[in-house]
């Protein structure tokens, strides 16, 4: 093909139904519990049968800007980008589109979910190929998925009659008739027997033609993100990136783009496909490991159980089962979760419940510039191991409530305190007085770590003044 041939990687979703072992530190795309690779990199890996790695952008959340780019360290790092803010799918679209048509103009673009599951290279290759061939003359092509079963999950697809397109032998795109939400039961069996297929949410199509269907279905959206290329990848895009999401309505392309745009074509996919959408669907991805069909991971014993799903993220702590028949159990640092697996699909509501209640105190928290681990939060201090990734830096920042004690295990670090730049290399400490504007950089090419030692009155992360940050964080939280 004579077009550049650029995916995109939407890798911002939250997960929330494979809770306690997804949360929204980290997401189900982010996770390595099922196997040596998260759902994100078999994605890249995925993306790299069609394209270079020069050729992936990534779309995530701006708090999973480390943990993205270490997943996928042969990306460029700039082709990482970090949502500000969640708008759904039609801002991302709109952001990815106009960075591409900035950086390959006249590009053909793969837009595809990091949480889903396939199987089949060589179909997914072709089916692909089909979807460019026809997006090529202007279309926007959607990839069908034929049914297994009726679900509930999905969204669903009617194409066009077969007699309503010319004569192509083999797999070829049809014209989308129409679009339906999520249905019912009975509404999903009636869908599947009927032939439509499951909406997959992968898409293809030239980056103008996009833009285009954005621009007259989505002014907002359109006039929000199209400015963005020309900062990209300036020192001002991460401030100009905030303020188009600030400014950005929430709408899914589906709803916004693709139920209403004419000339929507969708090819059905050959390839196994899942969404890998919760704890019934991982089975899936795990063999048994005994002859009563139970499935472990972690430090697990059990006993006469049959048909579950035993999983213990704690390398400290054994979870002990006995006499269990088709449950999940899954102990993490987040919580457990009992639930017969039959119904652990519908648990949402309750991890709802769990993310409102405001007793959450996660261990674990991403950051654009990488991570830190709570080793300690007592009343009268707070202590945490802090990562930061090469060539990273935190933001300029102040606490009124609290001062800070650092010290450096691994790495170099420069620390800026008021007007000074200390170099403070494994081993040696500095300390950040309560009120002292201060930041950390890392200039190496490994990682640094250090422990920070808090003490003051209040250690709450709302306790964070910013005046300059290289991710748009200049607002006090």
């Amino acid at each position: 093909m004579s077009e550049r041939l650029v995916v995109v990687i939407m890798a911002g979703g939250a997960g929330t139904r494979f809770w306690p072992l997804s949360t929204p530190e980290l997401p189900k795309q982010f996770m390595t519990a099922f196997g040596d690779r998260s759902f994100y990199q078999q994605a890249v890996a995925r993306a790299r049968t069609l394209v270079p790695e020069s050729d992936i952008l990534v779309v995530t959340s701006r708090a999973f800007l480390g943990l993205a780019r270490s997943q996928a360290p042969g990306i460029p790092p700039d082709q990482v980008i970090g949502e500000p803010e969640r708008r759904d799918t039609a801002p991302a679209v709109a952001l990815a589109s106009v960075l591409a048509a900035s950086r390959w103009p006249g590009c053909m673009t793969v837009v595809m979910p990091a949480d889903h599951v396939i199987h089949g290279k060589e179909e997914f290759r072709g089916t692909i190929a089909v979807a460019v061939e026809r997006a090529r003359d202007g279309a926007l092509v959607t990839l069908g998925i034929p049914p297994t079963h009726p679900s509930t999950a999905y969204g669903y697809i009617e194409l066009e009659p077969e007699g309503a397109q010319p004569g192509q032998p083999g797999q070829h795109a049809r014209k989308v008739r129409r679009f339906v939400e999520k249905p019912g039961p009975e509404k999903a069996r009636e869908l599947a027997e009927a032939g439509l297929l499951w909406n997959s949410g992968i898409f293809v199509w030239k980056a103008e033609t996009i833009l285009a269907e954005i621009e007259r279905h989505l002014p907002a959206v359109h006039g929000a993100m199209a400015p963005l290329g020309a900062s990209f990848p300036t020192g001002t895009f991460a401030a100009d990136l905030a303020e188009a999401f600030r400014a950005s309505p929430t709408i899914s392309i589906d709803y916004g783009v693709m139920e209403k745009a004419s000339g929507v074509h969708c090819v059905p996919a050959t390839f196994r496909w899942s969404d890998v959408g919760g704890w019934n669907a991982a089975l899936d991805l795990l063999a048994a490991d005994d002859d009563h069909g139970n499935r472990t991971r972690g430090k697990v014993i059990h006993d006469s159980c049959h048909g579950s799903l035993l999983l213990s993220t704690d390398p400290e702590r054994t979870l002990l089962c006995s006499n269990l028949r088709d449950l999940v159990v899954a102990s993490t640092e987040e919580g457990v979760l009992v639930c017969p697996r039959d119904e652990v699909d519908g648990i949402k509501p309750l991890v709802t419940r769990v993310m409102e209640s405001g007793g959450r105190s996660p261990r674990v928290d991403h950051r654009p510039w990488g991570h830190y681990v709570i080793l300690a939060d007592l009343p009268d201090h707070k202590v945490k191991r802090i990562v930061v990734d090469p060539r990273q830096r935190l933001s300029l920042q102040r606490h009124r409530k609290r001062s800070e004690h650092w010290h450096v295990v691994s790495g170099t670090a420069v620390v800026t305190r008021g007007d000074e730049d200390i170099e403070v290399r494994a081993g040696e400490s500095v300390d950040i007085p309560c009120g002292a504007w201060h930041r950390v950089r890392n200039p190496g090419r490994d990682r640094l770590v250090f422990i920070e030692v808090q003490r003051g009155t209040y250690f709450g992360e709302d306790d964070i003044e910013r005046r300059e940050d290289d991710y748009g964080r200049t607002e006090t939280v």
